[in-house]
């Protein structure tokens, strides 16, 4: 049973990853680094969509110290994906199913967004 929660938890992260790493080309070259981690870049537009998404709680805390939470959290979900990827999990029949899923949900959510 405790394996679950563990395998949700990394596949949220990769998804997340990959919804985050998808840049053109274009994006690519004006993208500002706010970290760098094992040699991938922590852009600024990653920070500050990871920011509107954070709870109040830690964006009503002093810009610096909040800033520091979210820069970490990115930081440490880099940090887990590139564990799951040395480990195979990119390649996971299971995992790639959740990514189809979640992928289908993002597209779903948009067009509502757009038509309704």
């Amino acid at each position: 049973m405790s394996f679950l929660p563990k395998y949700i938890v990394l596949t949220g992260t990769l998804i997340m990853v990959f919804f985050t790493s998808c840049e053109s080309k274009n994006e690519a070259e004006d993208v500002v680094a706010v970290a760098t981690v094992n040699g991938r870049a922590v852009s600024d537009s990653e920070f500050m969509l990871a920011y509107e998404y954070t709870p109040q709680t830690i964006t009503r805390l002093n810009h610096r110290e909040s800033y520091n939470r979210v820069l970490k959290s990115i930081v440490d979900r880099v940090l887990l994906a590139q564990e799951g990827r040395t480990r195979g999990y990119e390649t996971d029949e299971t995992i790639l199913r959740f990514v189809d899923y979640y992928e289908r949900a993002a597209i779903a959510r948009e067009l509502f967004l757009v038509h309704i």
